[in-house]
């Protein structure tokens, strides 16, 4: 831990965390210090090496991160605590990042968008983690990450947006409804797309409302 009132400022390259279980801070510590990475133009890169799943890279510091965030490498990343510092975006570019614990979420902005791009996981192991986020599910030539939903959670998001670089340009918005794997009892089963039994609740169709146009 960095201690209470300590800050770790890096403005400029990334944040690498090395072996399991290393990181900053610990679930419910109250000298987890802060940091603060990246700045308004470059988003924080935080490479985990971690290869335990049981054992991930941890962040429950506070990070103030302006550019956004983007979780890097093959590893698991673990991130906790208060993270509204994180502006922008959170990007998961390789590996897993796992948002809160079994028994703590990760505080997140409300509707923060949430990329994960081809290859990478998203693990939610607790209800309230996106906090309604609009998240965005990058593929590349058909190949996609994957988003795995702990048994018996029901995880809420704004929306759903799904694209296949380079075929599909554009976004396409998923409809309202519950998604997940075929363990799960989703609305919408996906395989390609979600892992786990809990499911994803879709809360806002992207549709535009009417337009009441008086004429005179």
């Amino acid at each position: 831990t960095l201690g209470a009132d300590r800050t770790l400022t890096i403005t400029s390259g990334g944040l690498v965390l090395h072996g399991s279980s290393s990181g900053f801070g610990v679930e419910g510590g109250v000298e987890n210090g802060a940091l603060v990475l990246g700045s308004a133009q470059h988003p924080a890169y935080v490479f985990a090496r971690s290869s335990d799943a049981s054992q991930p890279n941890v962040l429950w510091t506070p990070v103030t991160a302006p550019g956004g965030f983007v979780a890097s490498y093959c590893g698991y990343l673990q991130l906790g605590g208060d993270q509204t510092g994180i502006a922008d975006e959170i990007i998961i570019n390789a590996g897993t990042l796992i948002l809160g614990s079994a028994t703590t979420p990760c505080a997140i902005n409300p509707n923060m968008e949430v990329r994960l791009v081809a290859g990478a996981n998203l693990s939610i192991p607790i209800a309230g983690a996106l906090n309604t986020s609009t998240l965005r599910l990058d593929g590349h030539v058909g190949y996609y990450g994957k988003v795995n939903i702990a048994e018996g959670i029901e995880e809420k998001v704004g929306r759903i947006y799904v694209r296949d670089y380079p075929d599909e340009s554009e976004w396409t918005s998923l409809p309202r409804g519950t998604y997940g794997s075929s363990e799960s009892n989703a609305e919408f089963v996906d395989d390609t797309l979600f892992s786990g039994t809990g499911v994803l609740k879709v809360m806002s169709d992207d549709v535009l409302e009417p337009t009441l146009i008086l004429m005179f």
